[in-house]
């Protein structure tokens, strides 16, 4: 939609808090708190989001490998003596078997370490916001202890 302007490209929250001056508060202090709070949340998706195209891929190797290996199976097993190829079925069921078992293990791993990874940015940020808050009220109160003992 040409013409129409993006909210987000010209968004100041010091400018537009600016009018909002409450006693005790730093109004710089908390639009740029809340400015690493976006930062913050922009990396953490990025981060889930990357966690979760490494395991699409992943799938796709995976879903990809076993049709190779049923293709190649269903070569060797032509013909012969009917022991041999049950037995040889056999052991490929077992195979596939533990081979999904260790893949689904490993997409797990991947989820859950994409998963931290974005929790942990958030709940840096989130400690971080805390100390910025406190050391923000702790500055306003004591300017306006300065302000009233003049």
């Amino acid at each position: 939609m040409a013409g129409t302007n993006n909210f987000f490209e010209n968004f100041d929250p010091a400018r537009m808090m600016g009018s909002f001056r409450m006693p005790g508060m730093d109004v710089d202090t908390l639009a740029n708190s809340q400015r690493k709070n976006l930062e913050a949340m922009t990396t953490a998706n990025r981060t889930a989001f990357e966690g979760m195209q490494a395991v699409m891929r992943r799938q796709m190797e995976m879903f990809r490998q076993g049709m190779e290996d049923m293709t190649n199976m269903g070569k060797t097993m032509n013909g012969g003596n009917p022991q041999e190829t049950m037995a040889a079925q056999a052991e490929a069921m077992k195979d596939a078997y533990q081979r999904s078992v260790s893949n689904a293990r490993e997409l797990s791993d991947m989820v859950t370490r994409s998963g931290n990874e974005a929790f942990e940015v958030l709940n840096k940020r989130f400690t971080e916001a805390l100390d910025e808050a406190s050391q923000s009220m702790k500055k306003g109160a004591e300017s306006e202890g300065k302000g009233k003992q003049q």
